[in-house]
């Protein structure tokens, strides 16, 4: 009896250790490495959430500009992009703060002047590099914003 007992512990530990085995085997063969492929690729580019003082602002007497966009920013050949109406005497420094973009004026700005920032496509999204086409900020140190349009009629 002491023999059958012993022989049955001995061949369920057996039993317990071949299952045990083909567990980890079934489990190592299922794991496929393979890198994660990401989603489908980002073509959209940054997205404005907001700014202070607002795109179209009026008596703007600050002395910078910030816009928060959705994701983070490069800026791409902004020395050759940037133009401004009027222009500067010296070019407003720009710098990126996390999802932000800040524009400082070192200069005092014209009363009753609009001024227009155009920064082409020189804002682009950090990883995959997707500009913001024809951006402009626009803002007015008085009370209205300039058309920047003239019209007539010619006689």
């Amino acid at each position: 009896m002491l023999v059958t007992t012993k022989l049955y512990i001995g061949r369920k530990k057996m039993v317990n250790w071949i299952q045990l085995s083909f567990v980890c085997l079934m489990l190592a063969a299922c794991a496929n490495p393979v890198a994660p492929t990401g989603g489908p690729r980002d073509t959209d580019p940054p997205v404005i959430l907001r700014s202070e003082p607002e795109n179209g602002s009026v008596n703007f007497d600050a002395r910078e500009i910030r816009i928060w966009f959705d994701e983070f920013i490069q800026l791409r050949g902004l020395s050759q992009k940037f133009l401004s109406s009027p222009p500067f005497i010296k070019v407003p420094e720009t710098r990126i703060r996390g999802k932000s973009l800040v524009i400082r004026f070192d200069e005092e700005l014209r009363p009753n002047t609009t001024y227009t920032l155009f920064f082409g496509d020189a804002i682009a999204d950090f990883t995959e590099g997707n500009a913001i086409p024809n951006f402009r900020y626009i803002f007015s140190t008085g009370p209205v914003l300039d058309s920047m349009e003239l019209s007539g009629k010619l006689v």
